[in-house]
């Protein structure tokens, strides 16, 4: 059984409950009401090549945003700690790199003056190691859910976004995704517009708020 913290516009946490029960109290929630009251802690990384293309991956075939283009890794925060510090996400952010597309090598910098010391110094291998950083952490964040009958819902979720460099191939441990490919930010910006129910509403977000740093802020290139 997996428990869930769940927690208010600042981020602090106001219950917890198992996961499937709570996310239906949600959609629950909204449904009566037409707002969420709840964020449910979470990680984002998106990761680029060392050439700053974006490595997105498909999802399989789950209830929320079956089969469509999504961030890199993507999953719900495990903690026991409520007071839900930084390091939790930080190792739930290991966590998920190696269960969702197999990366166990994973150098976590401090902040961006640290990561970009790292990106250069060429002590690296981006084929075997990834590098990230914490780039925004939003307590109070939305997007859209697709389930499998083509319904939406509003999500909140308490989310910390970390981004990096990662050349390696991804393998898809645990079936959460199926498939992945790389492309420029350019033309995924123009997919968006073009093509959005191929993609999941996170990557949209992703995009719209953080194009900049993905496009060149990340690579070495």
């Amino acid at each position: 059984m997996e428990i869930l913290f769940a927690t208010d516009a600042k981020g602090r946490v106001i219950k917890s409950a198992e996961r499937v029960a709570l996310l239906q109290e949600m959609r629950d929630h909204l449904e009566r009401c037409g707002e969420v009251p709840f964020a449910v802690p979470a990680v984002h990384v998106m990761l680029v090549t060392s050439t700053g293309r974006l490595r997105l991956v498909q999802r399989g075939d789950k209830p929320e945003n079956p089969f469509r283009w999504d961030k890199t890794v993507g999953g719900h925060v495990n903690s026991t700690d409520p007071s839900l510090p930084r390091s939790v996400f930080d190792l739930n952010a290991r966590r998920e790199m190696a269960e969702e597309v197999g990366i166990d090598q994973v150098i976590l910098a401090e902040d961006a003056i640290q990561y970009q010391r790292l990106l250069h110094a060429q002590q690296l291998d981006f084929n075997q190691q990834a590098l990230i950083r914490l780039i925004d952490h939003d307590p109070w964040q939305a997007s859209l859910r697709y389930d499998r009958q083509g319904k939406t819902w509003l999500k909140r979720g308490n989310i910390a976004v970390y981004a990096g460099v990662y050349d390696g191939p991804l393998r898809f441990v645990d079936g959460e995704a199926q498939a992945s490919r790389d492309i420029a930010a350019t033309e995924l910006w123009e997919a968006l517009r073009t093509t959005p129910w191929h993609y999941t509403d996170d990557m949209r977000v992703l995009l719209e708020r953080y194009y900049f740093l993905l496009q060149s802020g990340l690579s070495p290139s």
